[in-house]
């Protein structure tokens, strides 16, 4: 690599090559205001996703978004050809000296010549996605040479002595367009990333509303089975009415179970119908035994045959939480669901709770934490267990370890929202082979309980 080659500096902050990559705002800005000439042409058509000033005036200076390569007649002939090359054969193709007309508005056409680059751009398959078009103006160049070779042709039979060359500057040049160069090729790399990214959120954007349409679905046919199990319960009572004690009391015991498991899948049918909802945050104080309690019924059902659960509820007076009920059961059931995928084999699931009491200490290993009384929310599994490199990365929008179609990356992300919405915190303690457990703490109640820091 070339010495001091890097990343562009930051126009507004002056950071340079230790920072963070600049967003696609300051990255557009920054290939606008480039003195030589940039455009962009996409997907098998070679369509414009951008052009600078400069790269416009090849066109009338107007406006090239949107338009397909060949649509624009004045960039036809040589040029155009020469982008579809290196589109199609994925090489960087360079025309040096090349001839080209200029338009700018007001302004008669100006002839000047340009040396041409046509970088492709590959994304992450290796397949070329788009092609950088790079113009350098070196008509200055270009005329002097002329001016004198124009001149030594005026003396017959004298050979006119070349032009000093300036070695120095000729090497600051090619060094500065080397470097040049070396950004162009990284920014490309940057825009590929942006495109693959676009393409990632419009898959999940897709799978969304898969996901939507059969959440629509699940509702209406529970709603319709609890219809259904309303009218077992119906007959179950009728039939117990009917039915004698002293006659017939096993008939009455059957007749009792059946209204028994009825009423409570019309119950579960509630739950689900109720989790399925979509409305807006309610805040509330919260018990969560009693959430927990109630929402454990649904929880088994999630976890399958082959997944115990477990709820031990605080022995003392667990004080109440504000938060919204609908989104904490939401957490409680991403939590569990993830569970129950790291055990495949089977196992137990055990939820606890009670409070903590954080220090000064603990507050600062929590950034915006203070120190006080805080309500525990535990959730732990027997399963496979995490590395610390899944650990660390488990609350990051679409990450998985699951295989295609089996997971969006979404639930403990959303879990990590959900939680630092109420003002609460999260520990996660895995080992390989070793199960996870995941420790919230939610803030208790103002008397007495923690004081936020901003």
């Amino acid at each position: 690599m070339v010495q001091g080659a890097g990343p562009l500096a930051d126009p507004v902050t002056g950071h340079g090559r230790d920072d963070k990559p600049p967003g696609p705002a300051l990255l557009r800005e920054l290939v606008l205001r480039l003195p030589a000439a940039v455009a962009y042409v996409a997907g098998p058509d070679l369509v414009f996703e951008f052009a600078n000033d400069q790269y416009r005036r090849y066109a009338g200076g107007r406006d090239l978004t949107g338009l397909a390569l060949r649509d624009v007649p004045e960039l036809a002939g040589q040029r155009r050809e020469m982008a579809e090359r290196a589109a199609r054969g994925g090489q960087v193709l360079t025309d040096r000296e090349s001839e080209v007309w200029v338009q700018t508005p007001g302004h008669e056409p100006e002839q000047i010549f340009a040396d041409t680059v046509c970088q492709p751009v590959r994304d992450t398959a290796g397949d070329v996605s788009g092609v950088l078009l790079y113009g350098s103006d070196v008509t200055a160049h270009v005329r002097e040479r002329h001016r004198l070779e124009a001149l030594s042709q005026r003396v017959p039979g004298r050979r006119q002595p070349a032009a000093p060359i300036d070695v120095a500057d000729a090497a600051r040049r090619t060094r500065e367009r080397v470097e040049f160069l070396q950004r162009v090729r990284q920014r490309s790399g940057q825009l590929a990333q942006l495109q693959r990214d676009r393409r990632q959120l419009e898959t999940e954007l897709r799978q969304a509303e898969r996901f939507q349409a059969v959440g629509q679905l699940t509702s209406s046919i529970t709603h319709d089975f609890r219809n259904v199990l309303g009218v077992i319960v119906g007959y179950a009572e009728l039939g117990q009415d009917f039915s004698d004690d002293d006659k017939d009391p096993e008939l009455r015991r059957v007749l009792e179970e059946i209204r028994y498991a009825a009423e409570r899948g019309v119950d579960l049918c509630g739950e689900l119908l109720r989790f399925s909802r979509r409305r807006q945050p309610i805040f509330e104080d919260v018990d969560l035994n009693d959430l927990i309690s109630r929402t454990k019924a649904l929880l088994t059902v999630s976890m399958g045959g082959h997944v115990r659960v477990a709820f031990e509820p605080s022995a003392a007076v667990l004080p109440v939480v504000r938060a919204d009920r609908g989104q904490l059961e939401q957490v409680l059931l991403n939590l569990a669901v993830n569970a129950r995928d790291a055990m495949p084999a089977g196992g137990i699931l055990t939820i606890r709770t009670g409070t903590v009491d954080f220090d000064a200490e603990r507050a600062r290993l929590h950034p915006g934490m203070g120190s006080g009384r805080y309500v525990e929310l535990v959730v732990s599994d027997t399963g496979i267990g995490m590395t610390p490199h899944v650990r660390a990365k488990i609350f990051e929008r679409f990450y998985t370890t699951k295989r295609p179609g089996r997971g969006t990356g979404l639930g403990l992300w959303a879990v990590g929202n959900l939680i630092a919405d109420v003002g609460g915190t999260i520990e996660v303690d895995s080992a390989k082979g070793h199960g996870t457990t995941f420790r919230i703490y939610l803030p208790a109640p103002p008397d007495g309980g923690p004081q936020r820091t901003a």
